[in-house]
């Protein structure tokens, strides 16, 4: 999990400037966990639980949600 999270944070650290978090590197290791205990929730109770989704889609609509977190100035 920690290797996948690095990856994920250092995927996106050229685009660290563009996050709107008061701490843009706690932001982005925030949104990889979240994607990534989404990811394991889905896989383990995709059976019992179905979303109508492909992964793909799936993977479009987590995006979505993580940039507009990132995107999002605190108030």
């Amino acid at each position: 999990m920690a290797a996948i999270q690095r990856t994920f944070v250092d995927g996106a650290e050229p685009c660290l400037a563009e996050i709107r978090r008061p701490d843009g590197a706690l932001a982005l290791r925030m949104a990889a966990r979240t994607i990534i205990g989404s990811c394991v929730h889905r896989a383990a109770s995709g059976r019992f639980w179905p979303d109508d989704l492909t992964w793909g889609a799936w993977a479009s609509e987590s995006a979505e949600m993580a940039l507009a977190y990132l995107r999002s100035a605190v108030r």
